[in-house]
């Protein structure tokens, strides 16, 4: 357990440079970028930590850029994440096996825990079991509203940001932040087997995919298997559970199943794919699933945290001394550039993967022809050379 450094009213006693709503991958790393640069900053999450969160665990290199770039990787390293070699693609019980150029398998639990310990280590301050939300711009510095156990405190910040995931509860009541969810979206669901077949075994991403969804499994460092999926909803209510849902989309594709899945305990989320129409205002940025997401594809989903994460940090270094509207056009710019664009890309997978027919009429071609499939595993590990190469100075 991550303890408080600091009480939500010792919070109060002071202006923060930054306070960073959200400690996942984007807030995590963010929080020690900017940690690094010596400003005084507040990260604040609504859970206690380590926890567990709906995710494949799966980092790519896109994701290992960032995570070069702030400086993390040698904590990554010493959770010892499994090193991916192979992407095992199967549908309508034909299957195909396609080598990735790199990428590492790991746990949302120790990686999440550890970038928050490496963010206290950098000089932030942490505050778990906390809600916070957003409100007014006063002279120099932005409200946040922070709700406890133990009551409720309001606080300053020249800087805010939310990184608070699909809820994005911390900012949903103010003008134009309400995030808009995909009607044809599919919702996610996760779960960590002990007991599984052995045929799921180290360093490859096993994908199903079906009618009604798809399947990811991987090994994580702990040797156990985290199965994350996107599943219709009304797949849920029709198998009764998420684990019968996911075990019937496993069938489907040919992949092998053990009944413990449905005794296992899932997580869910809201439906995946959500767009909010901003991406910033005054004193204000979102990072991260707060800003816009789809259904990811192995690993671009936490590549896009925190690779928005390390570039958001010098802009945020710049604002905290004097704002200017100028940073509200610069972020949703580079959020652009550096992020929906690459979403694109998984839009465009989600829509391949629910069509079964096309997928079983690819897997034979992919088979015989695996070089088909390298421009798409390139473009997701492709990684912007302007995020790789910045520092955390």
């Amino acid at each position: 357990m991550i303890a408080a450094t600091l009480t939500a009213r010792d919070c109060a006693a002071r202006t923060w440079d930054a306070v960073v709503i959200g400690a996942g991958p984007a807030g995590g790393v963010l929080a020690k970028c900017l940690a690094d640069r010596r400003l005084s900053v507040l990260l604040v999450d609504s859970k206690s930590f380590p926890r567990a969160k709906v995710c494949g665990g799966c980092l790519n290199e896109n994701s290992l850029a960032a995570i070069n770039a702030a400086g993390l990787r040698p904590v990554v390293d010493a959770l010892h994440p499994v090193p991916l070699t192979e992407f095992h693609l199967a549908a309508g019980r034909r299957s195909v096996r396609l080598p990735l150029p790199g990428g590492i398998a790991v746990s949302r639990w120790g990686m999440d825990a550890a970038f928050v310990q490496s963010a206290i280590n950098a000089g932030a301050q942490f505050l778990p079991d906390t809600q916070a939300f957003v409100g007014d711009v006063t002279g120099d510095s932005r409200g946040v509203r922070l709700e406890s156990s133990g009551g409720a405190v309001s606080i300053a910040s020249r800087i805010v940001i939310a990184a608070t995931g699909l809820s994005g509860r911390s900012v949903a009541h103010l003008p134009g932040f309400a995030s808009s969810e995909s009607p044809t979206s599919r919702i996610g669901v996760e779960a960590t087997l002990d007991a599984f077949p052995a045929d799921y075994h180290p360093g490859v991403i096993f994908m199903a995919a079906g009618r009604r969804g798809y399947v990811g499994l991987t090994r994580v460092e702990d040797g156990r298997l985290n199965v994350a999926a996107a599943v219709d909803a009304a797949a849920v209510r029709d198998a009764g559970s998420p684990g019968a849902a996911c075990l019937a989309i496993l069938e489907e594709a040919g992949f092998p199943a053990s009944a413990d899945m449905q005794q296992a305990e899932w997580r869910g989320t809201a439906k995946l794919t959500r767009s909010t129409s901003r991406q910033a205002d005054t004193r204000l940025f979102l990072v991260g699933d707060a800003a816009g997401y789809v259904e990811p594809f192995t690993g671009e989903g936490m590549a896009w945290a925190m690779t928005g994460a390390v570039d958001l940090a010098p802009l945020v270094a710049r604002a905290c001394p004097g704002w200017s509207d100028e940073f509200v056009t610069a972020w949703e710019q580079r959020y652009r550039r550096l992020i929906t664009r690459r979403q694109w890309v998984c839009r465009s997978l989600a829509v391949g993967l629910r069509r079964p027919r096309l997928v079983r009429a690819a897997v034979p071609i992919l088979q015989r022809l695996p070089w088909l499939a390298q421009p798409i595993i390139r473009r997701l590990n492709h990684h912007d050379q302007h995020v790789a190469t910045l520092s955390t100075r």
